[in-house]
């Protein structure tokens, strides 16, 4: 989760972090490597430092996979996101989203909130510790659709969350 979070890391740095040998984090690198290779994502090892070489979209994709599969065995809610993402306020996120989502009058539940909040949790640590805000947030012109009510709904979470969090991440 460090390497995908992160741009790099140094390598002796998860070996003291993670109290584990050189040898078990060769080992465990393999592994890794495999699994990140079926998200279209490379393992990078270059002057003692990993990091994970792919498109923005893969990363994402794969941080959401490693805390739904960490959630497996309970349920993934506002506590494990907020141990997840301690930088951010996972409550005030979830207020924001459900109050914009009302305004539009619309219905969901507790899983599609708190699916919201993990994605847009992913998106906030993304660009906080690695990504520039471009890669992002593209959104091809067929996607860009003004009418549509999750667009607009998108549109005005994001500009209240730009405001709150102070962290500006709207094009």
């Amino acid at each position: 989760k460090l390497l995908l979070l992160h741009k790099k890391v140094e390598f002796y740095e998860l070996v003291e972090n993670l109290h584990i040998s050189e040898s078990t984090l060769f080992s465990d690198l393999s592994s890794i490597r495999k699994r990140l290779l079926s998200h279209n994502l490379m393992l990078i090892q270059k002057n003692g430092e990993l990091r994970i070489d792919g498109t923005e979209n893969n990363v994402r994709k794969m941080i959401s996979e490693l805390i739904y599969q960490e959630a497996r065995e309970g349920l993934l809610n506002l506590n494990m996101l907020d141990q997840t993402f301690p930088d951010y306020k996972v409550l005030e996120l979830r207020k924001v989203i459900i109050e914009e989502i009302a305004q539009f009058d619309l219905v969901t539940n507790d899983y599609n909130i708190i699916n919201i909040i993990l994605h847009f949790c992913i998106i906030l640590d993304r660009i906080k510790y690695s990504s520039s805000i471009d890669d992002m947030l593209y959104v091809s012109k067929e996607e860009e659709n003004e009418e549509d009510l999750q667009y607009q709904v998108t549109r005005k979470i994001v500009k209240k969350l730009s405001s709150i969090l102070l962290m500006p991440f709207e094009k």
